[in-house]
């Protein structure tokens, strides 16, 4: 719940990662934060996806791998890995609450594509984001993270850890959920880790 009234709002928003869409939750008109945030199409993303090892506690509830998202983005994005989608592969793409099946005429860098069955890349602003809280899972959750699914996207998300440094969106993120739960994400607080780790 607090991920609904305090760890992702901005600005008196919610802002789900994946599509860029922002809404402020009407808290008023229901009993809880989770309600509010299913009225307005919000639900809950595990970036490290619940069948690749997020299934059960403490990884299942860890809020630096979960994040709002709309909830047809989250049902889109699956269980599969992140990915440079070409173009020309792409499927589908979403950006707030729009999906289409044609390639942008402008802002392309502002839309998730799909390359269904296989892939998800998520828009250029946030995929440094996404790319921490991998690492993040991947570490402080070994004994669960599935390795090869992990794997497959270590060399990309090295990628766009280097591409998408950490701005005060993220610390600010980071700090709160440290305030809750107890600890930072290591790879948004050292950003030489994941190099000195992984590659």
């Amino acid at each position: 719940t607090i991920l609904y009234t305090e760890v992702d709002v901005f600005d008196g928003k919610i802002n789900a990662i994946y599509s860029g869409y922002e809404v402020e939750l009407d808290y008023d008109s229901f009993s809880t934060a989770i309600q509010a945030a299913s009225a307005a199409s919000i639900n809950t993303e595990h970036i490290f996806p619940r069948s690749m090892g997020a299934e059960l506690f403490p990884a299942l509830s860890d809020m630096h791998h979960i994040i709002p998202a709309l909830s047809s983005v989250n049902s889109a994005r699956s269980n599969f890995r992140f990915a440079e989608v070409a173009d020309n592969q792409t499927d589908k793409w979403y950006l707030g609450t729009q999906q289409s099946n044609s390639i942008p005429t402008s802002n392309i860098n502002d839309w998730s594509e799909l390359d269904e069955g296989t892939a998800w890349e998520p828009r250029e602003i946030r995929k440094g984001d996404i790319a921490r809280a991998v690492f993040y899972f991947v570490v402080i959750h070994n004994d669960t993270a599935n390795a090869a699914f992990f794997n497959q996207m270590r060399d990309t998300l090295l990628d766009w850890h280097a591409q998408d440094p950490v701005d005060d969106r993220e610390q600010t993120r980071n700090d709160r959920i440290k305030a809750n739960q107890g600890n930072d994400n290591p790879f948004i607080i050292d950003s030489t880790l994941a190099e000195r780790l992984f590659n």
